[in-house]
């Protein structure tokens, strides 16, 4: 029988640990993606189109895909001149099919066909989510870009995240939930990759009631505008918050790191996350960093982490944690 497991999250992360679990028999794969990206390309087409935000949920398409790496490469091409400059090209027929079959399940359906998906990716919900950020000095913060959004400046910290308005998860989604052995949450950006499919009214209630492992790969880096200075205790306490049970396991990076990348993060307070957890069988510790320094494409607005998990050893380390 399969082991099933189901990751929840959007962003890189999410498509990194999709793309290393795949490669092992035996596991059942199923991506449940934020859909409150409204930046960059995909909070273009959200916008211009009135669609889902694409990228993550193509990203994730990619990941659990069989088609063949140049082919996969292709849907990630990036235009980086003329009126389609930033938007890759994966984004775009997201957007165009999301169009032409005029409802969302429909869509992810025909394009699970068409990337030959090995495994299930779902939007977490049909309705496209706004999320907010309420700072320690009362300010709200409106839409994920506005969170996101780069400054030469220290910013107030986040106190909470919530949707407004609050949005309910598909079906899908929470069947997916009642159905999993394993559940895997980050990595990713705590506040805009991780939190919001949590803040998706079903979403927790599932979680909790779920007798499945559950997982949290903890963040290789901190983020200036939303986790400076958090500790890997810092990151736990909150996302323990907003899942509202305790993690069977957590995974967290032992590797170091290369000087010139620490170097380029520190260039914008950022720095890697501080290993404060405590010694214990639930704490799993290992190498899981990818020796690459990952460059900024072409056409690209948004600002991507430089360094990545290494989606295999990933892979590794939670087939030992689940055993």
């Amino acid at each position: 029988m399969n082991t099933r497991i189901v990751v929840l999250g959007g962003g890189t992360g999410t498509s990194t640990v999709l793309r290393g679990l795949k490669k092992i028999e035996g596991v059942q794969l199923t991506a449940i993606v934020s859909v409150a990206d409204n930046g960059g390309s995909s909070g273009l087409k959200r916008k211009d189109h009135n669609v889902l935000p694409p990228g993550d949920l193509c990203q994730c398409l990619r990941a659990l895909s069989r088609l063949a790496p140049d082919l996969l490469d292709l849907f990630a091409y990036r235009f980086h001149t003329g009126r389609e400059q930033g938007d890759t090209l994966g984004n775009l027929l997201l957007t165009a099919s999301e169009e032409k079959f005029g409802d969302v399940c429909t869509s992810m359906k025909r394009l699970h066909e068409l990337f030959q998906v090995e495994g299930h990716v779902i939007p977490v919900s049909y309705t496209a989510q706004d999320l907010c950020a309420l700072l320690e000095d009362g300010t709200v913060l409106e839409g994920e870009d506005e969170i996101d959004r780069p400054s030469r400046t220290s910013r107030i910290p986040i106190e909470r995240c919530f949707l407004d308005p609050a949005i309910e998860a598909c079906v899908e989604a929470i069947e997916a939930i009642n159905a999993a052995d394993v559940l895997i949450l980050g990595p990713g950006d705590l506040f805009t990759s991780t939190v919001p499919v949590l803040l998706t009214s079903g979403v927790r209630e599932a979680i909790i009631r779920s007798k499945a492992k559950l997982l949290y790969i903890m963040n290789l880096m901190t983020h200036h505008r939303q986790t400076s200075l958090y500790t890997a205790g810092d990151h736990l306490r909150k996302v323990t918050h907003y899942v509202g049970r305790r993690f069977d396991r957590v995974l967290i990076n032992t590797a170091p790191f290369p000087d010139e990348a620490i170097a380029r993060y520190a260039v914008t307070k950022e720095q890697p996350v501080v290993d404060d957890l405590p010694q214990r069988c639930d704490i799993v510790r290992a190498d899981l960093l990818s020796i690459f320094i990952q460059e900024p494409v072409a056409g690209d607005v948004v600002r991507r982490s430089l360094v990545r998990h290494d989606s295999n050893k990933l892979a590794e380390a939670i087939l030992t944690a689940i055993q």
